[in-house]
């Protein structure tokens, strides 16, 4: 489900989380707030948002087939 046309969406640029802003101007994060005073907002996803969910770590293939044996 979409936020209201009045709620502009856009993300904390200390953390890097989700944000919105309201018919008043305000801005909140829309998750757990990140505690840096000031925080600052932008609208607009975040630019690298999704980037750490798609990247994961490829161990190295001694490591596969030699489990806790790395000399």
């Amino acid at each position: 489900m979409r936020a209201p046309r009045y709620i502009d969406e856009g993300h904390c640029s200390q953390c890097g989380g989700a944000a919105e802003q309201g018919r008043s101007g305000a801005w909140w994060h829309t998750g757990t707030p990140c505690g840096s005073q000031p925080a600052h907002f932008t609208p607009g996803p975040a630019p690298d948002a999704g980037a750490a969910a798609r990247q994961h770590h490829v161990p190295r293939d001694r490591q596969i087939r030699h489990p806790g044996r790395d000399r």
